[in-house]
């Protein structure tokens, strides 16, 4: 199993995801929160993560603790995350182009502009049949931004995390 294959064993499920996050306020979105269950489970847990970030309110990352770890807000707040913890993502103009830069052979973090994040596996998204795919490659809903991927590349004890 490749390392970002395993790391989107680590993604929880919408009813595992409520089981593990109770305290997730109920109306809030759950995609970025969902990736962070997927870090906190690794030897690379979000524990500093106030980095700055133009587009929070804050002004810097925003994340909410529950049970003692910490789940990331919105796509904007992991983008700071993952950009300055680890390194800047490729950015893509469309789907085609990301397709043809990763194949089916890249895994890593996929983010659709300011949208929504999920886990890019063999040439697909996580779970593809629960979201409007077309809605969701339809950049006119990215918010001015771009795909972003972040190739997920190393193997640790217990899942997998991005090059440090």
């Amino acid at each position: 199993m490749s390392p970002g294959q395993l790391f989107s064993t680590l993604i929880p499920t919408e009813s595992r995801f409520s089981k593990l996050v109770s305290g997730w306020p109920k109306n809030w979105p759950n995609c970025c929160a969902k990736l962070s269950c997927a870090f906190n489970a690794t030897d690379d847990p979000i524990v500093n993560y106030e980095y700055a970030d133009k587009n929070s309110p804050t002004g810097k990352v925003r994340a909410q603790q529950v049970a003692g770890q910490n789940y990331l807000l919105a796509v904007h707040d992991l983008r700071s995350y993952l950009s300055n913890k680890y390194f800047e993502p490729e950015r893509y103009e469309s789907k085609q182009d990301l397709e043809e830069a990763t194949g089916t052979s890249r895994y890593g973090i996929l983010a659709f502009g300011l949208m929504h994040v999920d886990v890019w596996v063999n040439g697909n998204i996580h779970y593809p049949a629960i979201y409007n795919l077309e809605y969701l490659w339809n950049r006119g809903n990215w918010e001015g931004e771009k795909l972003m991927f972040w190739e997920v590349v190393q193997q640790s004890s217990q899942g997998c995390t991005l090059p440090g």
